[in-house]
Order: C-alpha cells, then sequence, then structure tokens
C-alpha cells in the first residue's frame, strides 16, 4: 500500500504506474499535494537558473558537445568550482575521463 510519509510518496509496490499515463492512482491517492510541492521546487530561484542554463546548452550546442563538454560549460555557467560525476562501470572504457580532463 503507498503510504504518504513527509511529503513522500511511495510507489515501490505499484506494478502498472497509471500515473505515469496521467490516468488516477489505483489506490486513490490524491496527487494534488505532490503538484504543488514540485510546483514550488521548480521555482525556486537555483532550480529556474539550473533548467534554464541546460535549456540554453542544448538549444545551442544539440548534437554538438560531447557529454563532458556539456558538464563543463554547465558548470562554468552555474559558477560551480566543484562537481561530482557519477559513471557506469560497463561504459567506463568507451567513455571519456572527466577525472583526467580536470586535473589537467
Amino acid at each position: 500500500m503507498k503510504e504518504k510519509k513527509e511529503g513522500i510518496l511511495n510507489c515501490s509496490g505499484c506494478s502498472t504506474y497509471p500515473c505515469y499515463r496521467g490516468e488516477d492512482c489505483i489506490r486513490n491517492h490524491d496527487f494534488q499535494d505532490y503538484y504543488t510541492l514540485i510546483d514550488n521546487e521548480y521555482n525556486t530561484t537555483e532550480n529556474r537558473r539550473i533548467l534554464e542554463v541546460s535549456s540554453l546548452i542544448e538549444a545551442e550546442h544539440y548534437m554538438d558537445y560531447t557529454r563532458l563538454e556539456e558538464i563543463i560549460d554547465f558548470a562554468q555557467r552555474m559558477g560551480y568550482q566543484k562537481i561530482g560525476i557519477a559513471r557506469l562501470c560497463r561504459i567506463n572504457q568507451r567513455s571519456e575521463s572527466p577525472e583526467r580532463y580536470f586535473r589537467q
């Protein structure tokens, strides 16, 4: 059964996810509270800036930048001095090495 805990909805027991298709929750959960929380989060100053900067980079460099170049441009435009990058072991050999790049 879905439980509402501190603003978090637990969907781990659901196997059909009708909400993903825009349908009502099969457990009759009212999502209105979550829509309000989500709207408030998207409208914070930093999150709005993240959306704007990432959209600009995509618009200006779609199919042009590598993923590493996108990350570098994003971090620079956001003014970040320190970032963390997660990588999957399976694609490790085929991907660029951000660590090697940033250590130069």
